[in-house]
């Protein structure tokens, strides 16, 4: 099982590295491919814009993963990505290039959600952090290692080639994803409730159905009663989840105002060369890269809540720190900006294996696709206010929104704290195990009245 779980690690990073490296490998080529594609910088902009929202729906589509098992959805997911990413070779057209990239961006973020879903499953709670911060390095290997590497494809070879190279190395893992993805070990059809649920009955975030008249303590919305059979609805308006899911949201909008305004900053203020950029760029993806490796290495000893406030506290402060260095130095403020994305990366990561213990078992795919819906809308509105923003206050304006962020952010993680469930089972088998429990505990009859019993016993004899 722990060879498995290791292949299973391993196979993710790969994959995650593809689907990344898919969605990233357009940003630092978006004015030449516009060229050779014939389109103008608005409609490039389209092209990237359709991608980041396509991103969204995914978390929707994820909740699927909870009634007919992640595996097939996987499945599915990957071989429509792979369809999305040959589809970029045809003759382009503004249409079909952006079919292409929300295909890619669309089912390549679906299978990143069901396939971490299916690695917490697999996983035990000890070591959630541990294997996904592994996982995510799929993150910063992408603009470290395949992104530079398909540049250099494109500038000597053209953009046909690039991305044929990238759909090379995606087609293989069909095979590997039909043949060894794992099976859902929770349930495969049917989405169980507080009745057949033992272990999902004793979640804080449900209650008694005779005490709560139909619908799950824990919910802000009790009314919504008639949605209680939807898994998206009901993981969407559960109280704790909810305070998470918008903590994750309202960070990654101030995150990628962020990013946006050290590209403006670095542009306008001191006119940095495409070259340079490239070298601040590969800064921040290794600070991202450091942030991963501290939720691997720390992020279950310490603890990925606490570990999620100290990352967005200093986000904050670094971000502060960014202000006042940008009119004085470039170096320093390059410095700063990779600094403050090293606790940015930390909080995403860190979010990403917690997401889920918000949750009973038979909503963690759902749970995770919600989050990750959060995750894009906000950098799909932060790409949407950056400019806005950076034209009304440049620095001062884009960081205080940063700052705002993640103070906003650490609030609402802080409120949704005690929602967090103690102990959360990562597999059927410790569900099965603690059904087994109960029921014995149930004939059995509880502690106190063996004794009871016993102490009769002893006195009758």
């Amino acid at each position: 099982m722990r060879k498995m779980l290791s292949r299973f690690v391993l196979v993710t990073l790969l994959e995650k590295l593809l689907v990344y490296t898919s969605v990233r490998v357009v940003y630092p080529l978006v004015n030449y491919l516009g060229d050779d594609w014939g389109l103008t910088r608005e409609e490039m902009g389209y092209v990237l814009a359709a991608g980041e929202v396509a991103a969204i729906p995914a978390g929707l589509i994820a909740a699927m993963g909870d009634r007919v098992g992640n595996r097939v959805v996987a499945i599915s997911a990957w071989y429509v990505f792979l369809a999305g990413s040959l589809m970029i070779l045809a003759p382009s057209s503004l249409a079909l290039i952006v079919c292409a990239r929300v295909l890619v961006s669309l089912f390549g973020t679906l299978f990143l959600t069901v396939s971490q879903s299916s690695l917490v499953e697999q996983t035990d709670d000890s070591a959630i952090g541990f294997v996904t911060g592994i996982t995510e390095m799929g993150w910063g290997f992408s603009i470290l290692v395949l992104v530079p590497i398909l540049t250099v494809v494109y500038e000597h070879t053209g953009w046909r080639p690039m991305f044929g190279i990238l759909s090379a190395l995606i087609a293989p893992l069909c095979i590997e994803v039909y043949r060894k993805y794992p099976k859902d070990a929770r349930f495969a059809h049917t989405v169980r409730t507080e009745h057949n649920a033992p272990a999902a009955a004793a979640s804080p975030l449900h209650g008694d159905d005779d005490q709560t008249k139909g619908t799950s303590r824990g919910s802000i919305f009790r009314g919504l009663s008639s949605l209680r059979k939807s898994t998206y609805w009901t993981c969407l308006f559960m109280t704790g989840p909810l305070l998470f899911n918008l903590s994750s949201l309202i960070f990654n909008t101030g995150h990628n105002v962020m990013f946006l305004a050290f590209a403006d900053w670095a542009y306008e203020y001191y006119d940095v060369e495409a070259e340079k950029m490239g070298a601040a760029s590969f800064a921040i993806g290794a600070t991202e890269m450091i942030g991963d490796l501290l939720v691997i290495f720390i992020g279950d000893r310490v603890g990925l809540m606490r570990l999620t406030k100290i990352a967005s506290v200093l986000f904050a402060f670094f971000v502060g720190m960014f202000i006042l260095a940008a009119d004085h130095s470039l170096a320093a403020g390059i410095a700063l900006a990779a600094l403050l994305f090293l606790p940015g990366e930390t909080f995403i990561v860190a979010q990403i294996a917690l997401a889920e213990k918000f949750v009973p078992q038979h909503l963690r795919t759902t749970m995770l696709g919600i989050n990750f819906q959060c995750h894009f809308l906000g950098r799909a509105i932060g790409a949407f206010i950056a400019e806005s923003l950076w034209k009304n206050g440049e620095i001062l304006s884009t960081s205080l929104l940063g700052i705002g962020a993640a103070v906003v952010s650490l609030i609402l993680v802080c409120a949704a704290h005690p929602y967090l469930p103690q102990t959360n089972s990562t597999n059927s088998n410790d569900v099965e195990n603690d059904d087994a429990n109960e029921d014995q505990s149930n004939d059995s009859g509880s502690p106190q009245e063996t004794a009871d019993i016993e102490e009769k016993s002893l006195v009758a004899t």
